[in-house]
C-alpha cells in the first residue's frame, strides 16, 4: 500500500535460487518528510530502496517468557508489554531522506526458508509509511 497516493502496490514477482524476488516503485512526498517500508507479508531476507541495501529483515515473532523478566534471562525488563509478545520484534525499517528521489524503486529479496510464523509472503500487505512533522510541513 501506497499511503500517499491511497493505491496498492503494483508487484513484479519472480523465483531464482534460494528465494524469491519482489520490484515495485513509490513516489516521494513533495515536500520531503520521512518515509519508512513497513515489511509485513514477507518473511526473512533484504530489502534495497534505489539500489541501496536498507535492512536485512526477519519477521519471525520475538517470544515473551516468565514475565516481567521479558525476553532473555538477563535481568529484569520494566518494559514487559504482554500486548506486544507472538509479534515480529521490528517490522518497521527508516529510509534515510538523502536516499530517496522522485520515483523511487523497492526491491525485497525474500529468502526460501520461512520463519516458523509466516506460511506464505503475501506482498500486497507491505506498506510505505510516509511521516510528516509539522516542522516540515508546508501547506
Amino acid at each position: 500500500l501506497d499511503a500517499l497516493n491511497g493505491t496498492v502496490l503494483q508487484w513484479q514477482h519472480w523465483e531464482s535460487q534460494g528465494g524469491s524476488w519482489y520490484k515495485s516503485s513509490f513516489k516521494r512526498l513533495p515536500d520531503g518528510g520521512q518515509v519508512s517500508v513497513n515489511m509485513s507479508g514477507f518473511g526473512q531476507g533484504n530489502l534495497f530502496v534505489n539500489g541501496i541495501h536498507v535492512v536485512y529483515f526477519n519477521l519471525q515473532y520475538g517470544e515473551c517468557f516468565n514475565p516481567p523478566g521479558g525476553v532473555n534471562g538477563h535481568g529484569a525488563c520494566d518494559t514487559y508489554i504482554k500486548e506486544k509478545c507472538d509479534k515480529p520484534t521490528q517490522d518497521c525499517y527508516h529510509v534515510p531522506p538523502s536516499w530517496l528521489q522522485d520515483e523511487n524503486e523497492i526491491l525485497i529479496f525474500n529468502e526460501a526458508k520461512l520463519p516458523p510464523n509466516v506460511t506464505k509472503i503475501d506482498p500486497t500487505q507491505l506498506s510505505i509509511v510516509y511521516r510528516v512533522d509539522p516542522t516540515d510541513f508546508t501547506p
